[in-house]
């Protein structure tokens, strides 16, 4: 099995009515880790059971702020060793937090610092992007000023690269731009002619390989820098999910 990986917000209504199934069909679909977003309320030594059972691994979680504070960090910090995953994603901040050129500054300096906590721990931080960082202020994109304004030891990029290609950018030269420092990616593909859509503000995306992003090329940098799992994240879908995402996953599979 290739590091292809599910971030189980795509199919979040199956994880909140059974997580144990959940995981196995994942599992069954031809996936080699899980990113979580969230465990429904369940202990997450029943979670990393449920993983052992299905053979699969977590490939790290979507954590947000409220946890990474100083009084529930502790426990995430106990429950990623708990899962046995070293990789940390905070999965996005309200927009005003990056959303002129000091904020962006400043927030890069404030994720470096919680980053440097995580790291001490044995766990690696990364940001993930939506569309809205690659905003401009003073002939910046406020995505680097982030990272500008964090140190590589203390903070990583899980380049979403559907967003990025929402907000404006190439995927492919980010990867290129931040090297091994991207070493996570969302793949998720865009429809054949959605660019109206984009407009209007109406995201859609299509299973991986089938949709306009040139993956191929994607793929054979990411390998080249050292990515370390690629995951799929799916958010809307014109087959049964589970049909979906297995399809994401062969594509996947024969191309990494």
């Amino acid at each position: 099995m290739k590091n292809v990986a599910l971030q189980m917000y795509s199919i979040r209504e199956l994880m909140k009515a059974d997580s144990h199934q959940a995981i196995l069909d994942v599992a069954k679909a031809g996936y080699s880790g899980i990113e979580f977003a969230g465990f429904f309320d369940h202990p997450v030594s029943d979670i990393k059971a449920w993983l052992d059972e299905a053979g699969i691994v977590c490939a790290g979680t979507h954590t947000g702020l409220a946890l990474l504070q100083p009084d529930t960090i502790a426990q995430t910090i106990e429950d990623h060793h708990t899962l046995g995953t070293d990789l940390l994603v905070l999965p996005g901040v309200p927009g005003e937090m990056y959303g002129s050129y000091d904020a962006a500054c400043e927030m890069g300096a404030m994720l470096d610092k919680i980053g440097a906590q995580l790291k001490r721990e044995g766990i690696c931080f990364y940001y993930h992007n939506h569309y809205r960082e690659f905003d401009i202020f003073n002939g910046k994109r406020a995505f680097d000023l982030i990272f500008e304004h964090s140190s590589p030891e203390n903070l990583s990029i899980e380049l979403d690269c559907y967003w990025a290609s929402i907000g404006g950018v190439e995927p492919y030269d980010y990867i290129k731009k931040y090297g091994s420092r991207c070493s996570l990616l969302h793949v998720k593909d865009r429809k054949p002619g959605d660019e109206e859509k984009v407009k209007n503000h109406i995201f859609e995306c299509t299973e991986v390989g089938y949709g306009v992003i040139d993956y191929k090329k994607i793929i054979a940098l990411g390998n080249q820098v050292g990515v370390k799992w690629y995951t799929v994240e799916q958010e809307s879908f014109d087959m049964p999910m589970l049909e979906s995402i297995a399809k994401s996953a062969k594509w996947l599979n024969e191309n990494v």
